[in-house]
């Protein structure tokens, strides 16, 4: 299916699945956010996508997160790569469905082909259905301690910066065997 992402969708409550998946291959094709580098990234990936989202006026932009309380989630990927990470973070979209019932269904490109239901993200880590959230753009998830929300641990930062600065150094290493931890990078105190 092909289409254009709109530039101003800014009255609709949910993009249609063509608009969504338009959407997903923009993202999916930026060489910028380091899908190739999957080990870290995830929080910068969710902020610069949901810049980009706001920056086309899509509607009701989200996050959705994942946490291993008490355990790694776990995912392999495409690439036969096993990844285990304590949260993750991804963009999530209302998208009205054939059905026109509306859905937040989630962009993440390091791991699907096209958006998925949260249900379908969650179980594809392993996630308990408990320690996941699908929350506001600017809202922080109830375990989550990172800077990457308005509001979050210092209000002058620059999120997008700090976002783009990360993926820059990642997109330096994007080998899947290198370790780069950047988890503590931006905690501010």
């Amino acid at each position: 299916m092909t289409a254009e992402t709109p530039d101003n969708i800014s009255t609709k409550v949910a993009l249609t699945i063509s608009e969504a998946l338009a959407f997903f291959d923009e993202i999916a094709d930026d060489p910028q956010m380091a899908f190739n580098y999957m080990n870290e990234g995830c929080q910068a990936r969710a902020q610069l996508m949901g810049k980009r989202a706001q920056e086309k006026n899509i509607p009701n932009i989200k996050r959705a997160w994942a946490f291993g309380v008490g355990k790694s989630l776990k995912v392999t990927i495409p690439n036969d790569r096993t990844y285990g990470w304590p949260h993750h973070v991804a963009l999530a979209i209302p998208v009205q469905l054939d059905d026109n019932s509306i859905e937040d269904l989630v962009f993440d490109p390091g791991i699907f082909d096209g958006p998925v239901t949260v249900k379908e993200w969650g179980e594809t880590m392993r996630a308990d259905p408990r320690t996941m959230d699908v929350i506001s753009f600017n809202e922080i998830a109830k375990y989550n301690n990172n800077c990457y929300v308005p509001g979050g641990r210092r209000e002058d930062a620059d999120f997008n910066m700090l976002a783009r600065l990360e993926l820059n150094i990642l997109l330096k290493v994007q080998k899947p065997d290198v370790y780069v931890c950047l988890c503590h990078t931006w905690q501010f105190h």
